[in-house]
């Protein structure tokens, strides 16, 4: 008599049903590492732009004479418009005087961040939303959504040179 090769029907179904128990065990685990990456992600680029911006105001108050243009080496013009107080305003092309747009956030996120940082958009497919943002106590500012999962959102106002950093992980918004 020849005895039969691989499994049967049951030991089939019992193997499926400890494979499934193990990985529904381990769903809520890998969602809550996802989530923490995507956290970290929004909370290291809000760290990058945040330092840049103070470089940048660091750079200005080092100048005995306080100059409205900086050299910069993340810009292709390799110089940044600042502010009266410091802070980074946008490129040649853009004075304090003019109002603060969509496009001249883009231009500033390219600028402060250089190198190849995640990508930032009016519109289309990228990583961040570019919009302008109002607040009372800042003024107009930029805002950066970010667009792969949650509602996290980096802010920047260059009046005060201040930068907001909204890490928090909240699921309702997947994809915005």
């Amino acid at each position: 008599m020849r005895r039969a090769r691989g499994f049967t029907a049951l030991e089939f179904i019992v193997i499926c049903t400890i494979v499934a128990g193990i990985v529904w065990a381990l769903i809520p685990r890998i969602t809550d590492t996802l989530k923490l990456a995507h956290e970290q992600a929004v909370m290291n680029t809000g760290i990058a732009l945040r330092e840049n911006v103070q470089w940048a105001q660091r750079k200005w108050l080092a100048a005995a004479n306080h100059p409205n243009i900086i050299d910069w080496p993340n810009t292709a013009s390799r110089t940044l418009m600042l502010n009266p107080a410091g802070f980074p305003i946008g490129g040649p092309e853009h004075s304090s005087e003019q109002t603060l747009s969509a496009l001249r956030c883009a231009w500033l996120w390219q600028g402060l961040l250089g190198g190849s940082p995640p990508a930032a958009a009016i519109s289309g497919d990228s990583t961040y939303r570019v919009l302008t943002d109002y607040q009372p106590e800042q003024g107009l500012g930029c805002l950066y959504r970010y667009r792969l999962a949650g509602t996290m959102s980096i802010r920047y106002y260059p009046d005060t040179g201040t930068v907001l950093i909204d890490h928090r992980f909240e699921s309702d918004a997947v994809g915005r």
